[in-house]
């Protein structure tokens, strides 16, 4: 990291000329106010043109190599885990149960390292008109950018749809073709990367429209101009400090922010000042290290951000170890409106059955009624009846009913939540 310094000028240069020596001799942040970070390798054997890449949980790390058809696993060591075929893969995801999640045609399914197809996300085929990036929480929703239709899409960790939000535009809480997607520490925000609107935008965890940034407009002789801090940004991270990090391709470097869109610092050029990327297409995290997928150069780099603090995540438990804990938690948020998420926990596979009643004991809507996997569930109530028709202020109780495999009720609980317009 090189700091510049002020120079007197001591002969007259036109007024141009001085702008553009102005601008060449412009500091580059300093350590105290920028992030802290050097490159420290990449990895560029057995990789071909790779476009998304994600961290398993055993940590390995995939990409997706669409011109070759396939997804390879690699292990840090760079030693192949495993090849998975399909055709024309881009998004690229893994889940909380350590499925690999792929984006291709126009559908999202979930793999064994062995290329055994588990389950895919909705109605699987023409699910999606183009996915093209995967971010999974910690409790396993899983959220998916749909490129070509202009929107994001919300599944539970069983693949079924929660919810959805977006649509074509420019206006705040519209997306042009929204490429990365990332959650925050808390997974309290999503950081959608709106490629084509040249922007980020920020969203709580239902999908409501909080900030943007990477647009600055002012007014010219009473016309509005807007500057643009990214051209064509691709991916979006976020650290556990809660900085962004946005990759963008007509740039060819990684801007650093804070979560609100001021900037931090580039990741551009190493010392030499040769530039480091050739489109710089997704990124993830592994510890203190930013591993960045350069497309053209068909390799993965790798940053180490020094000033992160280290992360160590307990030991992974055997299932059939994790006592049977059901749960069903207060919705977030309440009062609600127009929508609020309802999240609980299975000890054991089971029948579950969510209902929302009002306070005459007269059933409003079923929103689960299946077969479901130990362990967290969160599913979104849009504040509508069974007939699509929304609901008027007032106070709601929802219920939640389990039965085991036998079809013996094992858990029962409800719940008031109130609308408040």
């Amino acid at each position: 990291m090189r700091t510049g310094s002020s120079q007197k000028l001591s002969f007259e240069l036109g007024i141009s000329s001085i702008l553009l020596v102005i601008l060449l001799m412009l500091p580059v942040y300093s350590a105290a106010e920028s992030i802290p970070w050097e490159f420290s390798g990449q990895y560029d054997a057995m990789i071909h043109q790779p476009h998304r890449i994600a961290m398993t949980n055993d940590g390995n790390f995939c990409i997706s190599e669409p011109r070759r058809n396939r997804v390879r696993v690699l292990s840090m060591e760079n030693r192949i885990v495993a090849n998975i075929l399909v055709n024309r893969p881009l998004a690229i995801g893994v889940t909380v149960d350590n499925l690999i999640l792929i984006g291709h045609d126009q559908q999202v399914d979930a793999y064994n390292l062995d290329g055994s197809r588990v389950y895919s996300l909705g109605i699987g085929a023409n699910e999606f008109e183009m996915p093209n990036d995967i971010a999974v929480s910690r409790t396993g929703d899983i959220f998916v950018t749909d490129c070509k239709g202009h929107r994001v899409k919300v599944y539970d960790r069983d693949g079924n749809r929660i919810f959805s939000f977006g649509e074509s535009g420019y206006e705040a809480g519209q997306f042009y073709f929204p490429s990365g997607i990332a959650l925050n520490s808390d997974e309290s925000e999503i950081f959608v990367a709106d490629q084509a609107n040249a922007r980020i935008q920020v969203f709580d965890i239902e999908g409501n429209f909080l900030r943007e940034f990477g647009q600055i407009t002012y007014e010219v002789d009473n016309v509005g101009v807007f500057e643009e801090t990214f051209s064509r940004p691709q991916a979006v991270e976020v650290d556990n400090l809660d900085r962004v990090y946005v990759s963008d391709l007509t740039q060819n470097n990684v801007q650093v922010l804070t979560s609100d869109g001021e900037f931090l610092n580039f990741i551009s050029v190493n010392e030499q000042n040769e530039m480091l990327f050739s489109l710089p297409m997704d990124m993830t995290f592994h510890g203190k290290e930013l591993l960045v997928t350069s497309t053209l150069g068909s390799k993965i780099q790798v940053f180490t951000i020094a000033d992160l603090p280290e992360i160590i995540d307990p030991p992974a438990q055997d299932p059939t170890e994790l006592p049977n804990i059901y749960s069903l938690q207060q919705n977030y948020p309440n009062p609600f409106n127009p929508g609020t998420t309802i999240s609980f926990t299975l000890g054991d596979a089971g029948a579950a059955q969510l209902v929302v009643w009002n306070i005459l004991g007269q059933k409003v809507v079923t929103l689960v009624d299946r077969d479901l996997s130990a362990g967290p569930h969160l599913v979104h109530w849009n504040g509508r009846s069974s007939t699509g028709m929304g609901v008027s202020n007032g106070c709601y109780i929802y219920t939640l009913d389990v039965s085991n495999t036998s079809g013996n009720m094992v858990f029962s609980k409800n719940r008031k939540m109130i609308l408040l317009k």
